[in-house]
């Protein structure tokens, strides 16, 4: 807490009477916990060995270094910080050093006994971005490092802490003998909880670590590898949800361990032109994961011990599992290969209850299994297509029930009289469409309507036109919005029109209206009542659906999405539903957005003569006032909630979509985030049980404020 004697000095280079002209002048004046007010400008300090406020009252305040800090409590808030080429920019050599919103460029090393928490900062153009070391602590907490050639090292038995952050372009010089690295520890702790390590030469680079964990972490773009672990036999590295993707080197796998112990959970490694995992002289466990390699072995194990339940592993061209002089028992687990397994000399290793497929074979009941079921295929669709949960579980739920009577009907069982006809409730454009189509697709498939099509028709044309103009086969897709024609006059004859569409068991109809449109059908009698039994309600889209819509788009016109366009995208999705801004907001809106960006995309495809790239951020064409400029500079932090239990975890773009929740343990779909700062996440919030935010993050320095 801040002293109630605490006073603020302004610098001011042309001097006051209640003023300093330099910083080293306003320190000399201060007293412990008083605050220093930087006006725009550059600013020599060196020193700082008292508990100090430093805040920018200007843009563009500056401090020029390099400084050493030995005062107990020292805070930056909203300045730019820099050093020389010849040493950091800041060196912490006692106390608690708190840095807010800052830009610091030449590195900052805390040595031992400091204490360094950053929160919504970036560090850049280092030797080492952060060098934590001799039994030091930091912290990270939303904030960049990039650009140097180690972005966060930990040495000596210091501990490191990471939550919401990101680490890329940390490389080697050229030239340089030595790997560049996006985190390097020794003999070191590290914790990281929605940690995103993109374009590093290495991702992670640990030697001799008692302990590192990593929660919903994404590796990706990485040049050399997205791991190398060398440890000692009590090394642990504990990978939870986590990823791995786009590594451009195939010298090294993606995962490399010699020595210690790594438990996988949950997590995924796509496949590349790569090992997937390489593994000597060390303990693995693995459970729930998948492990994948599009022209190497997926795993490659030499002199291990192998412990795993429900894993995955796949190689396109090579053996899924090679194993030498390994023991251990796997149960319960799947080899996709050519051959599925390649074990010598471990008969120790025991596989239990798994599933060995030579990807050679090409029989068609083996491609049949492979493929999976229609339900498992009408499941992925409609996960893809509809955007709203309660929707989804709707649909899912219609499905399931027709599947059930389509299986009933194949082993001669008597069919149940049910109605599969639904009444869509909510505003207008937001997926009535998609869900009525997605529901006429799976009758379909399951024989209970001869033709997948949506003819749509309102009410008025209903009453003009009568039901032998209406198409044959396929849904009736009904609106009743706004339906001029529909008086009391008019009501006998809606009543008996709608009644006979319902009774034609040829016919599926899906009606889709506001509620008291709806209700006003409904109302007209008990057989239109019973007929309409599957009602499902439709909200307004939130900034997830939206985010849906645009690279549903994407998908279908074969445009991949960049990382930093899919973030931007999903942020303004988030800004603009907070301001309820309906040029945004609706199926038309994102459309319309979309054939802007992909205006803009093909363009830049044709200047490059490329048409494979990917639609960057530059492509978006977004209106970019300055909050949302802001919010996206501030390295906006995403979470998911568990539909089990309403608890929140970290959400990071590139993890797989199917997450597990940290505190229940139960498996579940989301394939964006909710922004941290926006209304959906304090709407969820406010209903979700109280937990202490983050699973592992410590948030020491809040207790310092």
């Amino acid at each position: 807490m801040r002293s109630p004697r605490a006073r603020d000095i302004s610098v001011d280079p042309a001097g006051g009477m209640f003023d300093s002209k330099t910083i080293p002048a306003a320190i000399k004046k201060s007293s412990p916990d008083d605050g220093i007010l930087v006006p725009a400008g550059e600013y020599e300090l060196t020193e700082v060995d008292k508990s100090l406020r430093f805040q920018a009252i200007e843009n563009g305040a500056s401090l020029r270094g390099p400084m050493v800090i030995t005062g107990d409590f020292v805070i930056f808030t909203g300045l730019k910080i820099r050093g020389n080429d010849d040493a950091p920019a800041i060196e912490i050599r006692k106390g608690i050093v708190i840095f807010e919103e800052c830009l610091i460029e030449g590195g900052v090393r805390v040595c031992e006994g400091g204490q360094a928490y950053f929160t919504v900062c970036h560090i850049r153009k280092a030797e080492e971005g952060l060098c934590i070391t001799d039994r030091s602590t930091s912290e990270l907490f939303r904030t960049a490092v990039s650009g140097c050639h180690a972005g966060v090292a930990v040495r000596h038995g210091s501990t490191c802490a990471l939550y919401a952050s990101r680490i890329e372009q940390c490389a080697a010089k050229p030239g340089a003998d030595e790997l560049g690295a996006g985190i390097f520890a020794e003999a070191s702790t590290v914790y990281a909880e929605g940690l995103s390590l993109r374009g590093n030469s290495v991702g992670l680079y640990l030697q001799d670590c008692p302990e590192v964990r990593l929660l919903s972490t994404h590796f990706s773009e990485h040049h050399a590898a997205s791991i190398i672990s060398a440890g000692l036999a009590s090394s642990k590295l504990h990978l939870r949800s986590c990823s791995f993707d786009k590594q451009s080197s195939a010298r090294c796998g993606q995962i490399n361990i010699t020595g210690g112990s790594l438990l996988m959970e949950h997590s995924l490694v796509r496949p590349e032109a790569t090992i997937a995992l390489t593994a000597n002289q060390a303990r693995l466990e693995f459970f729930r994961s998948r492990l994948e390699s599009a022209s190497e072995i997926a795993v490659d194990a030499q002199m291990s011990h192998i412990e795993a339940t429900d894993l995955s592993l796949q190689s396109i061209t090579g053996a899924a599992l090679s194993a030498s002089d390994c023991r251990g028992v796997i149960k319960l687990s799947s080899f996709t290969g050519q051959p599925p397994t390649a074990i010598l000399r471990s008969n120790d290793l025991i596989l239990e209850e798994c599933k060995l497929i030579d990807s050679s074979v090409t029989d068609p009941d083996t491609v049949e299994k492979r493929a999976g079921s229609a339900m498992d295929a009408l499941m992925e669709a409609l996960n893809q297509t509809v955007s709203h949960e309660n929707v989804r579980a709707e649909l899912e739920r219609i499905i399931r029930q027709a599947h059930a009577a389509y299986r009933r009907g194949l082993r001669g069982f008597p069919m149940t009289t049910q109605s599969f006809h639904a009444a869509l409730i909510g505003p207008k454009s937001v997926g009535e469409e998609s869900a009525g189509a997605m529901l006429a697709q799976a009758l379909h498939v399951f024989s209970i309507i001869h033709s997948p099509e949506l003819h749509r028709v309102t009410i008025d044309q209903l009453l003009e036109e009568g039901i032998d103009q209406l198409p044959k086969e396929g849904a009736l897709f009904l609106s009743a919005r706004e339906a001029t024609g529909f008086t009391t006059a008019t009501t006998a004859a809606v009543r008996t029109l709608i009644e006979n569409l319902t009774r034609d068991p040829e016919r599926l109809v899906i009606m889709e209206g506001e509620r008291e449109e709806i209700r006003r059908v409904l109302r007209l009698s008990p057989a239109i009542q019973l007929a309409f039994s599957n009602i499902i309600n439709f909200a307004s889209y939130g900034p997830v659906e939206l985010t849906n819509l645009f690279t549903q788009a994407c998908i279908r016109d074969g445009i991949t999405l960049s990382s930093d366009a899919a973030l931007t995208l999903l942020l303004a999705f988030h800004f603009y539903s907070d301001r309820m801004d309906r040029r945004f907001t609706s199926v038309e809106g994102v459309l319309s957005l979309y054939q802007r960006a992909r205006r803009l995309y093909l363009e830049r495809c044709g200047r490059l003569e490329r048409f494979d790239c990917e639609m960057e951020a530059q492509d978006l064409d977004l209106p970019m006032d300055k909050l949302l400029r802001n919010a996206t500079d501030r390295m906006p932090a995403f979470s998911s909630f568990c539909p089990s239990c309403s608890k929140e975890n970290p959400w990071v773009h590139g993890l797989d979509r199917t997450m597990v929740c940290v505190h229940c343990e139960k498996p579940y779909l989301t394939k964006w985030g909710l922004w941290r700062e926006s209304f959906a996440y304090r709407r969820l919030k406010e209903a979700a049980p109280r937990i202490e935010g983050g699973a592992i993050s410590r948030r020491a320095h809040h207790s310092h404020k």
